[in-house]
């Protein structure tokens, strides 16, 4: 007798959660954005369409999110939210969070319809193969009746982003061969809001994206970046260029010279002797 075993079998689509199906008037409704993947894929974009009121106020958080590096950001524009990102090495599950949006200002003529269009991914298979993804339709209804109003609930976010490495690198076909500094991070919380850099002690720090071509080319100013959460929590963390130098090779070569010089002296104490 063959024996069964329960297999877990997931579609590749977007879907759309929320924790209540039905909200008042004034409620901030939270939508989850997330993604059913069977394959590993490393590339994803699209567009969040929400059909509802003209005076919808929108806002995005990617806190926690399993993109690690937006090559776009989540972008609003009026009604509709497009976005793209990498995860390296590439990602695959149910229910794999990408953000959240934050709906206010409905109305009670318009109840809220979400969906994703231009849905695509690239498979994590060594040749990009692109596949165009669907969506899972969400509604999100309105009620006048105050039974249905959601008590808010403030978000309390206090820990700093997480901790990461920024990396200087260069090459010869972008950014003109400059150096560059190529940085990301996650925030659980509230998510990245900036990233400030400041080269050099004396330094001012601006706000900046990954890869930053590096002002000081040279590599001689340590470099101060900060990462900074959308509730004001700040990572610090701090590349020392200039310790380069000392790496294996310069290491020989300094210790060949000092041999060649000691060597030299004693030759020359001994010729004068």
């Amino acid at each position: 007798m063959a024996l069964i075993l329960p297999v877990q079998l997931f579609a590749m689509d977007f879907f759309f959660e929320s924790d209540h199906s039905i909200y008042g008037v004034n409620d901030t409704i939270v939508v989850d954005v997330l993604l059913d993947s069977e394959e590993i894929i490393n590339t994803i974009s699209g567009t969040v369409q929400i059909e509802g009121s003209e005076d919808l106020r929108l806002s995005v958080n990617e806190g926690n999110s399993a993109i690690l590096f937006w090559v776009d950001k989540p972008k609003i524009e009026g009604n509709s939210i497009a976005f793209s990102g990498i995860s390296p090495g590439g990602i695959q599950g149910s229910s794999l969070f990408l953000f959240s949006i934050e709906i206010q200002g409905q109305s009670l003529a318009e109840d809220l319809k979400i969906t994703m269009s231009n849905g695509v991914v690239l498979i994590h298979d060594g040749q990009g193969t692109e596949q165009k993804v669907g969506s899972i339709l969400k509604k999100v209804y309105i009620s006048e009746d105050d039974l249905f109003a959601q008590e808010p609930q403030a978000q309390v976010d206090v820990e700093k982003p997480e901790d990461f490495t920024p990396v200087i690198t260069r090459d010869e076909n972008l950014f003109e061969g400059k150096n560059v500094l190529v940085f990301a991070t996650q925030d659980k919380g509230t998510g990245i809001l900036e990233y400030r850099i400041k080269e050099g002690y004396l330094g001012s720090y601006v706000q900046a994206e990954s890869p930053y071509v590096l002002q000081d080319q040279k590599l001689l100013k340590p470099i101060f970046v900060k990462a900074i959460d959308r509730s004001g929590n700040e990572r610090l963390v701090v590349v020392h260029p200039q310790e380069k130098i000392f790496d294996e090779n310069f290491i020989l070569i300094f210790s060949i010279l000092i041999i060649v010089i000691a060597v030299s002296i004693i030759v020359y104490r001994k010729k004068n002797q």
